[in-house]
């Protein structure tokens, strides 16, 4: 099911000289496959779904040129390891941008040689959709009372990806692309994730531990005392577990994911030490550099009760 084995370069160089280096190499890379699903799927993809460009929902002002009668694409990749940590999982986890960078760079590669001319792109969180709306309306899964998408197979420990496509919903079906309903489903809304938020979020995301650790400047008292609960330092996965379908799918045996780039170098525990030894190549490997390593500091003093004053972060 999984063949793809990510270029040991992954991780191990700056976001920028990656993404470049991944470009220099496309043209040669999209020729093994057969079908657009192969590609998706080599990469650890498992489902992917598509319905008109008309139906998705844009939240970007943004003019991108789309092709009127394009389609739209949305996937998922599962991230999910047991590890213990004090980042939410998917921090935990090298970035999943660059991943994306090079899915998209093969998928362009395959595109230019199956369907020349034909237009083709990708995005992942930095996206003109709302990306968990439109992924419902694909039928990848439904939407939860945390907000996240949940799927049967891997719940909401999920990054999810979608491509403007330039093919026809024929194209896309012998693609190995299947057509989305185009309705938004809701969970059973058991109420497990409002109950076990150890920030009491559920009717006010401003207190959300997540949200918490990622803001930058001086945190107040009340936010301050989130995160010395949680000792979170950087997300929180608590809402994602409590919910029934994950624990379904641990028990199946589906959460975890398989594909190395997620399963190799795996951050534990980290403390200041370790964030300030980093390089900056080293620290631009983890989703959490898009903030300065101060922010991060910052968050662990708090959570070891060490924290300080007056520094501007």
């Amino acid at each position: 099911l999984y063949s793809h084995s990510a270029p040991s370069m992954i991780g191990e160089m700056p976001f920028r000289k990656y993404v470049a280096q991944m470009k220099e190499r496309r043209t040669e890379s999209g020729r093994r496959y057969a079908m657009l699903f192969d590609v998706l799927r080599s990469f650890g993809v498992r489902r992917a779904g598509f319905i008109p460009l008309g139906d998705a929902d844009l939240i970007s002002k943004r003019e991108y040129g789309f092709p009127e009668d394009a389609f739209v694409i949305s996937f998922y990749l599962p991230y999910y390891t047991n590890v213990k940590s004090n980042l939410a999982n998917f921090a935990s986890a090298r970035d999943y941008h660059q991943y994306y960078a090079e899915l998209f760079c093969t998928c362009e590669s395959f595109m230019n040689e199956k369907h020349p001319g034909r237009y083709f792109r990708g995005f992942a969180d930095v996206s003109p959709f709302a990306e968990v709306l439109l992924a419902a309306k694909c039928s990848l899964g439904v939407i939860g009372d945390h907000g996240m998408l949940i799927t049967k197979d891997a719940s909401s420990f999920i990054v999810l990806g979608e491509a403007v496509c330039g093919l026809s919903e024929d194209e896309l079906l012998a693609e190995g692309i299947s057509k989305g309903e185009g309705k938004v489903g809701g969970c059973t809304h058991c109420g497990e994730c409002r109950r076990q938020c150890p920030a009491d979020a559920a009717d006010d995301k401003s207190r959300c531990i997540s949200s918490i650790t990622q803001k930058k400047g001086e945190l107040s008292e009340s936010e301050k005392d989130i995160i010395r609960k949680t000792g979170m330092v950087w997300g929180c996965d608590v809402c994602a577990l409590a919910c029934p379908v994950t624990k379904t799918a641990m028990k199946n045996g589906t959460l975890e994911t398989d594909i190395p780039y997620f399963t190799e170098g795996r951050l534990g525990t980290v403390d200041e030490g370790l964030i300030s030894s980093m390089s900056d190549e080293e620290y631009e490997r983890y989703s959490f550099s898009w903030r300065k390593r101060e922010v991060m500091i910052r968050n662990i003093r708090i959570a070891s009760g060490t924290d300080f004053e007056g520094e501007n972060v």
